[in-house]
């Protein structure tokens, strides 16, 4: 019933059944119909007054129909998030790329695991690769999954350590240290607003 070939074969066959007068009365019984006996998998045929013109019927697979088309299942990715802080416990936070995904909302530094890479190696590689800095990872503190439309994250929190490099240059303008009582004024996604949650912030 998913399938676009199929959808658009129902809608040019209901354009031809539906009359132009008095479709409104017409649509309402065909649901009534749908809602009361022509049910999916508990079909009251004995009582339709439409089973002398149905295939489905005719052919004796009426409790098999409408068939459903299988989901496509949902990828899944993992990925990891520094939580970095600061003598003052100030939250290390960067703001992601506006045309990327989750566009302009603030993250934890981190990001998306490559093939064969543990999560420590991932959260090094991707703080230096985008920031420009070399933390040292510490201890896991949660793993939390996340949905999405078009995949399932398993997302790797650990705390951490900047050894080296400017946090705050030279792109001052999408990362800062923000302080517990500030942080949630910035706009986080979800799955970050449930680490806050998690670390009582």
């Amino acid at each position: 019933m998913s399938d676009g070939a199929t959808q658009r074969f129902i809608t040019a066959l209901a354009e031809k059944l539906v009359p132009a007068e008095m479709p409104g009365p017409f649509n309402s019984a065909l649901m009534e119909l749908g809602a009361l006996l022509c049910r999916p998998g508990i079909p009251q045929c004995p009582d339709c007054p439409l089973r002398s013109n149905c295939l489905g019927y005719a052919g004796n697979c009426q409790n098999r129909l409408p068939v459903a088309g299988k989901k496509a299942k949902r990828p899944d990715k993992e990925a990891g998030a520094a939580i970095l802080r600061d003598s003052k416990g100030r939250f290390f936070i960067v703001r992601r790329p506006a045309d990327g995904f989750l566009g302009g909302l603030w993250k934890f530094p981190g990001g998306m695991l490559h093939p064969g890479e543990t999560v420590t190696d991932a959260l090094k590689s991707r703080c230096r690769e985008e920031l420009g800095i070399s933390i040292s990872v510490k201890d896991h503190l949660m793993t939390l999954q996340q949905f999405y439309s078009h995949f399932r994250l398993t997302l790797h929190v650990f705390s951490g350590t900047i050894q080296e490099g400017g946090p705050l240059s030279p792109a001052a303008g999408n990362r800062l240290w923000a302080s517990p009582a500030d942080i949630r004024k910035y706009p986080f996604s979800r799955v970050e607003l449930r680490i806050l949650d998690a670390l009582f912030i």
